[in-house]
């Protein structure tokens, strides 16, 4: 949704306003539409009898109340008033309404008049905030698209050789990145670009750690895969030179666009058709099924290069 701004900070709801609150919150969910009607208007009116910059419900109120209505109706919302705008650009904000939103499936029968008619295919890459990032199979062009307000941002080509994308928010800077982890075939080495939506024109390198120096051998990858999981962008990357095999996690910080080189846990071999690595509620997992359970090892602090002590193990079956 663009650039989101700071976080808000809110304040506990005073107890005068709890039953008052309540009863909106339950009106909007049984009868949204129309509570937004309502609202609305009232907000209109009293713009007309007051300072426009004089908020006429504490902003806490706002928020809770715009937080239930769905994304058609907040398009419709923003317009009312330049605060209402900003909230709903806000980061927190659009975590919160995301939040209480319930996941619907949608399934899209595309049908063709005939042989000449042409529907592009997209390949869904990673998604964050309800932003997806997409590239076209047919001319291998890469987009940001936000499904809530149909709005396209296409991407200027990226290095070839691809290993992984990944599109992140940032708190420091307010704003989204894209970043990009590729083979560097003029030097054999892992690279890394970024491209920030919105102020960039072209995709910015940044030096990635080296891993591994082919002395004595071909440098063969193995294994090189990409994962955002909070304020940073991990690259988990296995390499093979003769009989020598080197696994790590290369994390780098968004804040600081620095890198930091972790090794796996002790007792822990990285096989790719065993061991999945995601985002475990903020944090990279690796995750990997043993008989009837699924072990998690989480990287508790990819600064300091510390895993969790215990693995967590979850059964699959009840």
């Amino acid at each position: 949704m663009g650039n989101l701004g700071t976080r808000l900070s809110v304040s506990p709801i005073k107890e005068s306003l709890r039953n008052w609150t309540s009863s909106i919150i339950w009106t909007l969910v049984a009868n949204k539409a129309r509570a937004l009607r309502r609202f609305v208007v009232y907000r209109f009116s009293q713009n007309k009898q007051s300072d426009e910059s004089t908020p006429t419900f504490p902003p806490e109120v706002v928020i809770e109340i715009l937080s239930w209505l769905p994304l058609k109706s907040l398009t419709t919302a923003q317009l009312v008033c330049k605060q209402w705008r900003a909230l709903i650009h806000d980061h927190y904000f659009i975590q919160k309404h995301m939040g209480q939103s319930s996941v619907v499936w949608h399934w899209y029968n595309v049908v063709r008049a005939g042989r000449s008619s042409h529907v592009d295919s997209f390949s869904y890459l990673h998604g964050c905030d309800g932003l997806l990032l997409l590239r076209n199979n047919s001319s291998f062009k890469y987009c940001v698209w936000n499904p809530a307000t149909r709005r396209v941002l296409e991407l200027p080509d990226p290095h070839s050789g691809n290993y992984g994308f990944v599109i992140c928010y940032v708190p420091a800077t307010g704003n989204y990145r894209i970043v990009a982890i590729f083979n560097d075939r003029e030097n054999g080495r892992e690279g890394c670009e970024v491209f920030t939506p919105g102020h960039s024109k072209e995709w910015r390198r940044i030096t990635f750690p080296y891993i591994m120096t082919a002395n004595n051998g071909y440098r063969f990858k193995d294994r090189v895969s990409v994962v955002s999981a909070g304020e940073a962008v991990h690259c988990l990357i296995v390499i093979k030179v003769g009989d020598e095999r080197c696994e790590r996690v290369v994390s780098l910080d968004m804040g600081t666009e620095t890198f930091t080189v972790s090794h796996l846990p002790e007792g822990l071999t990285c096989n790719r058709t065993t061991l999945w690595d995601l985002d475990w509620d903020g944090k990279l997992a690796l995750v990997q099924i043993v008989g009837q359970n699924l072990e998690v090892m989480e990287l508790e602090d990819y600064k300091k290069h510390r895993w969790c002590a215990n693995k967590k193990v979850i059964p699959l079956r009840p």
